[in-house]
């Protein structure tokens, strides 16, 4: 199977989550592809389409009702589209490993918690905040993805503490 995706957020934290949820992507063949933004996600699922025959999963952030709009056409069968319900990917990340992974990251200098995040507020634009507030620089998904996995690896929860919506989404992929 192919997992076609937004982008690095996803490409670099989705294998992990599923991991967590028992679907192992080395084990199942399961590729992931992050397309560089949800404008290059049909594109890339055109080139994919005529180039593969194996599945394709497609997952896309809520504000990509476009994107899909555009795919539905040619979607093949054995295909699927997945729109992320609750935002971005960033916002189906349970806050508490958000939190945890910041503390485990800056722990000399910041002491993350809930109130640092504000019902209501998308994910991204509160770790913007979080990080021009304690000096962390700038807040960049792709590295932070990447401190969050090593988080995970060293730290892993069970599944029952990621979000529904992670663990609906594993379901998906493991049943195309």
């Amino acid at each position: 199977k192919i997992l076609l995706c937004e982008g690095a957020t996803e490409e670099i934290l989705l294998e992990e989550f599923c991991k967590i949820c028992g679907y192992d992507f080395k084990k199942e063949g399961v590729y992931v592809i992050g397309a560089g933004g949800k404008n290059q996600v049909a594109r890339k699922y055109y080139e994919m389409t005529e180039e593969f025959k194996i599945p394709v999963f497609v997952l896309l952030d809520s504000d990509a009702k476009a994107t899909k709009e555009l795919i539905e056409p040619r979607l093949r069968k054995k295909d699927k589209i997945y729109i992320i319900k609750s935002g971005e990917f960033e916002d189906i990340i349970p806050k508490e490993l958000i939190i945890n992974a910041l503390n485990s990251r800056y722990k000399n200098s910041y002491n993350c918690c809930k109130e640092d995040f504000h019902k209501g507020e998308k994910t991204t634009k509160e770790l913007h905040e979080i990080f021009k507030q304690n000096g962390f620089g700038e807040y960049k998904k792709a590295e932070f993805a990447k401190t969050l996995r090593e988080f995970i690896l060293n730290n892993p929860p069970k599944s029952q503490e990621l979000s529904e919506e992670i663990q609906i989404i594993t379901n998906e992929i493991k049943t195309l």
